[in-house]
């Protein structure tokens, strides 16, 4: 396998060592390989550090940062066919590589693929959650959600677009979206690909920040960008434990509208409309949904109401100790 490992990064000092030294392990397992670590003007150690490492190093300067604009310039920049994206706060298990490429060989019509995911969540640089198995992946089988982990064909993921660097958030959905829109699967393995180290060497979010953050009108911003696309159909089902509940919240924003306004009795049908919706969400056993699309409406609406931004960039390439 020719692969370029992808990471991304921005204030990483605590995690980007962890991260390299894991991927170091690993690419032994291909004919040629490369490291390039993106980031997005870290003020801390993450660039000294990787520096010292035989990566390429790409400082980007941008209006609008974003983990989506990241992986589009990773991407852009990768020589080899295979590309792997990790985050600077994740690390690679070893064994993933060589299990993926037999994929690859055994199916030439997938797209890319991910493995089981474990998150260790980190307050005040301490462990205070294990949560193994994120996805739940026992089989394989079609991937339904993948985040920032991503071993893909570098052919397939240009030729729907990369990563579309005006989402702030959500980037992956609406890529997944386009894969599925031109026929393209992403396959799930049960073989550990990473530990997602959340939160190590960083400040706790307050609840207010958390509540404040634009990152979550991610939602809203995929489904306006994914009409740019012509992906909508397929983002709506790709989120649809979102995306139904939000929706049906809006039918019944709606007709408590005409309630006030007309005098018309629509508050049964209201009433109905969220029985059914909280039935919905328990049935694909995702109760917490219901709850959660009351918070999400306003994020939703200003995702998709606030003009698409215009993204503006330059990349600097500081360091290239790959192997030739």
């Amino acid at each position: 396998m020719r692969l370029s490992v992808v990471i991304i990064t921005r204030n990483e000092q605590s995690n980007i060592l962890n991260c390299i030294n894991s991927v170091l392990k690993e690419v032994h397992e291909c004919s040629e390989w490369e490291i390039i670590v993106v980031d997005s003007e870290s003020s801390d150690k993450t660039i000294d550090i990787a520096a010292n490492h035989p990566v390429s190093i790409l400082k980007v300067k941008s209006n609008f940062p974003s983990a989506s604009l990241g992986r589009h310039v990773g991407l852009k920049y990768a020589k080899h066919p295979y590309v792997l994206f990790l985050d600077g706060d994740m690390e690679l298990q070893q064994g993933f590589i060589g299990k993926a490429w037999f994929c690859f060989k055994e199916n030439p019509c997938i797209a890319g693929v991910i493995g089981i995911r474990d998150d260790l969540v980190y307050v005040d640089n301490v462990i205070a959650e294990e949560i193994r198995n994120v996805y739940k992946l026992n089989d394989v089988r079609e991937c339904r959600h993948f985040g920032g982990a991503l071993l893909a064909k570098k052919d397939v993921l240009l030729e729907v677009g990369n990563y579309d660097i005006r989402m702030m958030s959500n980037e992956e959905p609406e890529l997944h979206s386009r894969l599925l829109k031109m026929g393209y699967k992403i396959i799930e393995i049960p073989v550990p690909m990473i530990i997602h180290h959340d939160g190590r060497g960083k400040e706790k979010p307050t609840t207010l920040s958390r509540l404040l953050s634009k990152r979550l009108m991610g939602l809203g911003r995929g489904f306006r960008v994914s009409l740019s696309h012509n992906s909508t159909l397929f983002y709506f089902q790709r989120l649809s434990e979102f995306l139904i509940p939000i929706f049906v919240d809006m039918l019944v924003i709606t007709f408590l509208g005409i309630f006030f306004i007309f005098g018309l009795n629509t508050v049964l049908m209201s009433i109905g409309l969220e029985i059914l919706s909280l039935i919905y969400c328990y049935v694909i056993d995702k109760p917490k949904r219901f709850i959660q699309a009351k918070l999400l409406l306003l994020y939703f609406f200003a995702g998709l109401l606030i003009p698409l931004p215009k993204v503006t960039y330059t990349v600097e390439q500081i360091n290239n100790k790959n192997p030739e």
